[in-house]
């Protein structure tokens, strides 16, 4: 096991700087889901998989109720939850009313166990760096989505991925946003929806 790192430029520098500042991130190597998780400590337990999904989901449901009630949540090992708000800067707090101020985020502190268990770790540069989609401009990108609906009665979101070097994010919102202008329609939905052109 080991921590594969990258270097991107740090937010907030001019695009055309010719020596931006480089920070390290960590390199995903992909999103391990909550289903995949509750078949793996399945296998491993005397826990159904169902079981397993049952028991979060109400732990999460318990979760946002106390936090909802002003309480920091704490979840063993893994750490404690809390709530973030976030308004103007001010000088004197009566100058400030409770309708500018608004929730940001939630806290998340990991325990000290937690924290230890990355500590030891090695890290690697990545070989392959952070997955970036292919450089094209939206008018080559349509030029290929014509030339593909003119062979086929539809094209899917990861069909699109692989037409245009797009990653999996960008590819779909540039199709809603095709869909959005008209240039586009769609059929069925969730994992089934596909994208047809707009006669």
């Amino acid at each position: 096991m080991a921590i594969y790192y990258d270097f991107r430029k740090k937010p907030g520098q001019k695009s055309d700087e010719e020596n931006p500042l480089m920070t390290p991130r960590v390199v995903s190597s992909g999103t391990c889901k909550a289903e995949a998780l509750y078949e793996i400590v399945s296998d491993g337990t005397t826990f159904q998989a169902g079981e397993l999904e049952g028991a979060l989901n109400a732990l999460i449901d318990q979760m946002v109720y106390q936090l909802q009630h002003g309480h920091t949540v704490e979840l063993g090992k893994l750490g404690y939850f809390s709530l973030k708000i976030t308004s103007r800067e001010v000088t004197d707090k009566s100058s400030i009313h409770a309708q500018s101020i608004s929730f940001k985020n939630i806290n998340y502190r990991p325990s000290a166990w937690m924290k230890q268990q990355f500590i030891s770790l090695p890290l690697v540069r990545s070989a392959k760096g952070f997955n970036q989609s292919k450089e094209s401009t939206l008018e080559q990108r349509k030029r290929l989505l014509d030339h593909f609906l003119d062979n086929h009665p539809f094209i899917t979101r990861s069909e699109y991925t692989g037409l245009t070097g797009l990653l999996k994010k960008k590819a779909l919102e540039e199709l809603n946003q095709l869909v959005a202008e008209g240039y586009l329609a769609t059929y069925g939905g969730h994992n089934r929806k596909v994208y047809i052109r707009k006669r």
